[in-house]
């Protein structure tokens, strides 16, 4: 994974071989950011999914408050770079990275708790779990009502 304009960007190359595809966008959403990917082939079908956070529903919070995507790069054998299908929305409601002050004053852990984990058999059989930190509920921490970072762990069949 490496950066492409400001958006999670793919490069590919076959096993031990000098030279690297150009890389391409994952998701291209004009004026918004992909940050902090994840990736985690499925094995079984040789599909790679890629889990990431974006700004891309945020169009009046300064684009900083991110939901969590996931897409998927499909076999494509022969040709120079596979391009990644629609993306999957894991999540719909923004997080506030910042929500959680007393948390964020010890440390800034933000993205710290995210990862994919993918298998399947069959078209329809197949999973990925995609776990992400974000704070949907208020919780209290030393006394104070505020947004409590939480993990989660989602679900996408495909």
């Amino acid at each position: 994974m490496i950066a492409v304009a400001a958006d999670t960007g793919v490069a590919g190359s076959p096993i031990l071989a000098p030279a690297w595809s150009r890389a391409f966008a994952v998701a291209n959403a004009s004026g918004k950011h992909e940050f902090m990917p994840w990736i985690r082939t499925d094995a079984s079908r040789n599909i790679i999914n890629i889990m990431y956070y974006n700004n891309v529903s945020d169009a009046f919070n300064f684009n900083h408050r991110p939901v969590v995507s996931l897409r998927q790069i499909l076999p494509c054998p022969g040709t120079a770079h596979c391009i990644p299908g629609g993306p999957f929305t894991v999540t719909t409601t923004p997080d506030e990275p910042q929500g959680d002050n007393v948390y964020f004053q010890f440390d800034p852990g933000f993205g710290d708790y995210q990862g994919v984990a993918a298998r399947g058999t069959a078209t329809g059989a197949s999973r990925a779990y995609i776990g992400y930190t974000a704070n949907y509920r208020l919780g209290l921490t030393e006394g104070l009502s505020v947004p409590d970072e939480d993990n989660y762990i989602s679900q996408a069949t495909y």
